[in-house]
């Protein structure tokens, strides 16, 4: 199978790094402890180890998967228990909401949805307006009382107001159609 890239596909949905696409660089740090980190050809981290102790060979690994377009979708940090992940894992499953860290982007490559461990079982939201600025976010906490992060430009693209608040649908869906498009061309008023 001939491919520009380092990584092919064995199965669906599983990749492998042929032999030599991966650049290793080792740290030792001022006590003792290695650590190791694996980048591909086009300087993605995918791997980063840690020694666990300086006098044992044992490390942890935390590892990093990119989609097809290169955008970071998830993060699998060592696992606490020190047990091993199962074989696959869906988004769904507790061990992902507990441990894992995931991405989602939409069709610009803007980040849409995280899922960071601590942070309860929702994934955190984000939307844009038409110049790609961040207009709304709301995090799992913020989604049990439905309110949103709304932030606000000047014509130059610098942040002027951040208000935290409750939104319904409607709402939510008027001020990223319409009104904080207008806001970022230079329109004034938080509410007409």
């Amino acid at each position: 199978m001939g491919s520009k890239h380092s990584r092919q596909r064995a199965n669906r949905g599983q990749y492998f790094y042929t032999a030599g696409t991966l650049y290793a660089t080792t740290t030792t740090d001022e006590n003792g402890f290695s650590s190791i980190e694996y980048k591909d050809k086009e300087g993605k981290v995918v791997c980063k180890k840690a020694q666990a102790t300086p006098t044992t060979g044992s490390y942890i690994a935390t590892y990093y998967i990119y989609n097809d377009l290169n955008n970071l979708s998830y993060v699998i940090p060592p696992n606490p228990g020190g047990a091993a992940y199962p074989a696959s894992i869906l988004e769904t499953d507790a061990i992902f909401a507990s441990y894992l860290y995931g991405y989602h982007y939409d069709e610009r490559n803007r980040l849409i949805q995280k899922k960071i461990p601590g942070k309860g079982t929702q994934w955190e939201y984000m939307v844009y307006n038409q110049l790609d600025q961040l207009v709304l976010s709301q995090d799992a906490v913020q989604r049990v009382t439905n309110q949103w992060t709304v932030i606000k430009y000047d014509a130059l693209g610098r942040v002027i107001m951040t208000i935290c608040g409750m939104l319904d649908s409607n709402s939510a869906k008027h001020l990223t159609s319409q009104y904080l498009w207008r806001c970022t061309m230079g329109y004034q008023g938080l509410y007409r």
